[in-house]
């Protein structure tokens, strides 16, 4: 199967014009589920914090926030908070344990590609 996520910025009409991308997945892409979260602040080169519903309903989203902090000439620190767990009720130390699991997964090839620009 699929999977392809959406981060929407809060606007109706970016919706709008994202629904034919939608339609067209769905026509052609047999199995594709389609995520969504919602960008909430996005502050170029500093911040981008959105909720995120990964396969929850939008009243479960967690909150994310990226700073990206210049350290020294050439490097860069990414702090990541994501807070919001307590949403999820029960499952929210299992939806952490998963998310967490997925960084440690994901950072590694962000830290290669920064390295070999």
């Amino acid at each position: 199967m699929s999977r392809i996520l959406i981060i929407r910025p809060s606007s109706l009409g970016d919706i709008v014009h994202a629904m034919p991308i939608v339609y067209d997945l769905h026509r052609h892409r047999a199995g594709v589920e389609i995520d969504w979260g919602e960008v909430t602040e996005f502050v170029p080169p500093d911040l981008l914090a959105y909720r995120w519903h990964l396969r929850r309903d939008r009243a479960d989203a967690t909150d994310v926030r990226i700073r990206f902090v210049p350290t020294e000439p050439g490097r860069t620190r990414v702090d990541i908070e994501h807070h919001g767990w307590e949403r999820l009720g029960a499952d929210g130390p299992v939806w952490r344990e998963r998310n967490q699991q997925g960084w440690r997964t994901l950072l590694p090839h962000y830290v290669e590609a920064a390295a070999t620009g």
